[in-house]
C-alpha cells in the first residue's frame, strides 16, 4: 500500500476479505461530482466535486448512465488504512 491508497480509500467489503490483495477504487462522474467504486461489491463513496477535469470530457449520456448505475448500488464510507509509522491525523 503507498500513501494514495489512503488518500483515496478502499471498499470495505474488499478491506475485509483480505486487505492485502484489496485493489484500487475506479472513478465515476455524474456531473462535476465523483465517485469512487468498487464494481466487485456494487458499492461506491463520494469523492468530491471537480476533482479531476474528466467529467468536462465525457457526454451528459454519460453522466446519466452512471447516475441510474449508483442508484441501484449502495453507498458507503471508504477503509481508511493506518499504515506502519504513521498516525491518524484525520481527526
Amino acid at each position: 500500500m503507498t500513501s494514495l491508497d489512503d488518500y483515496f480509500g478502499f471498499c470495505p467489503e474488499c478491506f475485509n476479505e483480505n486487505p492485502l490483495t484489496v485493489h484500487q477504487p475506479s472513478l465515476m462522474n455524474v456531473g462535476a461530482d465523483q465517485y469512487l467504486i468498487c464494481g466487485k461489491h456494487e458499492v461506491y463513496w463520494y469523492w468530491g466535486r471537480n476533482v479531476l477535469s474528466s467529467w468536462l470530457y465525457e457526454p451528459e449520456q454519460t453522466h446519466e448512465e452512471n447516475r441510474a448505475l449508483l442508484s441501484k448500488w449502495k453507498q458507503v464510507e471508504p477503509v481508511y488504512p493506518i499504515l506502519d509509522g504513521q498516525t491518524d491525523d484525520r481527526g
